[in-house]
């Protein structure tokens, strides 16, 4: 994954990030839906090229291109993931896979 240029808004704490990634297993098993997604951005794209930027700060800029956008996107558009949503998802799923 990349870093884009932040343009607007704040770069995410990373150091936070790893301490929320240690608690995303609760005692019992179950997922600590709130750790796992405090342990990343997400992930955003570039509207012309589709590189895939960690969705950090408000407005990005293309580290290829020079494309700025937002890294929200519109209510119609699908949600952002989580690459450690999906790593849980197939950590607790993957002998039914």
């Amino acid at each position: 994954m990349k870093s884009a240029k932040i343009l607007e808004g704040h770069p995410f704490d990373w150091k936070q990030g790893a301490e929320a990634m240690n608690n995303i297993a609760n005692d019992d098993g179950s997922i600590n839906w709130g750790a796992a997604f405090a342990a990343d951005p997400g992930v955003t794209s570039c509207p012309n090229c589709k590189t895939y930027f960690w969705a950090e700060g408000t407005k990005l800029e293309c580290t290829a291109l020079g494309t700025q956008f937002p890294t929200r996107r519109p209510k119609d558009a699908q949600p952002r993931t989580s690459l450690n949503i999906q790593a849980i998802i197939y950590y607790f799923f993957r002998d039914f896979l």
